[in-house]
């Protein structure tokens, strides 16, 4: 069976590479466990990859230094970072489809994400990555788009070109994303007031870009769900009892960081769409960490929904805030075993678990709190190679 399915031994990694057969994707993964993905689906797969003493982390240029997901400057790595390109996530929802339509769902039906640990629209692949998964959930399940599951854009905002293109281009086609997720917070590191500035005129154009669906003008690859509010503002402050640390206490010399909701609303939302004014709107069930809806006193029509998070104990939150207690509210702390997607190479990709504090949450929690099934950590000692199905495609 081994030589049948071409297993190579990877020693730098200490991983075993599995050469899946385009004309065999079934006895091949059977044999090797990938079918077990189907007890825990793959939640997430990161568009930008590194391996950091022998774990997997996503790659992210905004640097935020409050990251739940501990993701990686890659200007700090000397690690080669692999990219997940077009070609393969095509052929990795092509086992995927093969597999669903054998009942071995290894992707999550209900809630995915791409990019965990990285700013989605800053990559130059974003729209061919979210056409194909919308493809994928079309004609595996029959649904009208990546938008029909949850499948939020989330993002940081930043002055890069690549990132402007992405989102206004992204708002054309409004059934490939459910919600729109705007993260307002102070976690992005200024070198200057230049850099500020410029961050602050992209917000600006960010709100005015976002008009549309300020004010329920999208449609939704969910009928029932188009012309409603798709825009979450969530805010992000260290919480009660907890402040910043003395070395990040300040955005620029003499400005500190928000330490309030309204510091917040006050410096990134009122000056360009007014200030925030709660209505008497019914907040979707399945919108667990969503305050209240509410419209923007400069946008006639608009609805929006209000999320006020805290930092979670996770990733480089630790280091940020200074904190006597960390203790997570029981609506919060829910540890999920997590299964994510990294490419490892151009042609390859590997699967990797972790437990985090909510199904929601890209943060990790120690796996001293649940045993590790055995299943999960054979799978992570494979590197799955598709380079068969990726030339067999550009046929």
């Amino acid at each position: 069976m081994q030589n049948q399915y071409l297993i190579l031994t990877d020693s730098l990694r200490e991983k075993k590479k599995l050469i899946i057969q385009k004309n065999d994707i079934i006895n091949s993964l059977q044999e090797f466990g990938l079918t077990n993905l189907t007890k825990v689906p793959v939640c997430s797969i990161e568009n930008l990859a590194v391996n950091i003493d022998n774990t997997w982390r996503g790659v992210c240029a905004r640097k935020c230094i409050g990251c739940s997901s501990g993701a990686v400057d890659p200007s700090k790595t000397k690690q080669q970072i692999h990219e997940l390109n077009p070609n393969l996530l095509k052929s990795l929802l092509e086992v995927a489809k093969v597999l669903a339509n054998e009942g071995y769902h290894i992707l999550s039906k209900n809630r995915f994400s791409l990019f965990d640990g990285s700013n989605e629209l800053e990559n130059q692949h974003c729209l061919e990555l979210r056409a194909l998964m919308s493809t994928y959930y079309e004609d595996t399940y029959g649904l009208n788009g990546f938008g029909a599951i949850s499948s939020d854009l989330v993002f940081h905002i930043t002055p890069h070109k690549t990132f402007k293109h992405n989102l206004s281009a992204l708002l054309e086609r409004p059934e490939w994303f459910d919600n729109i997720c705007v993260a307002i917070d102070e976690q992005t590191p200024f070198n200057s007031e230049y850099e500020y500035q410029k961050y602050l005129d992209t917000v600006e154009w960010v709100w005015k870009e976002l008009l549309p669906a300020l004010c329920c003008e999208l449609e939704h690859a969910k009928s029932e769900k188009s012309f409603t509010p798709r825009v979450i503002i969530n805010f992000l402050i260290p919480g009660s009892g907890r402040f910043f640390n003395e070395k990040y206490k300040e955005l620029l010399p003499g400005i500190e960081r928000a330490k309030t909701y309204k510091e917040l609303e006050q410096r990134y939302v009122e000056p360009y769409v007014g200030s925030i004014q709660r209505v008497q709107d019914n907040i979707p069930n399945h919108h667990v960490f969503t305050n209240f809806v509410a419209k923007l006193s400069k946008v006639k029509g608009s609805r929006v929904y209000i999320s006020y998070s805290e930092f979670e104990p996770v990733g480089r939150a630790r280091s940020l805030i200074n904190s006597n207690s960390w203790d997570y509210p029981n609506l919060y702390l829910q540890p999920t075993i997590k299964t994510k997607i990294y490419p490892s190479d151009k042609h390859s990709f590997v699967v990797q678990s972790c437990l985090s504090p909510n199904c929601y949450s890209n943060g990790e929690l120690s796996w001293e709190l649940c045993n590790k099934p055995e299943w999960l950590k054979s799978i992570e000692t494979i590197e799955f190679n598709l380079e068969n199905i990726i030339e067999a495609s550009s046929d």
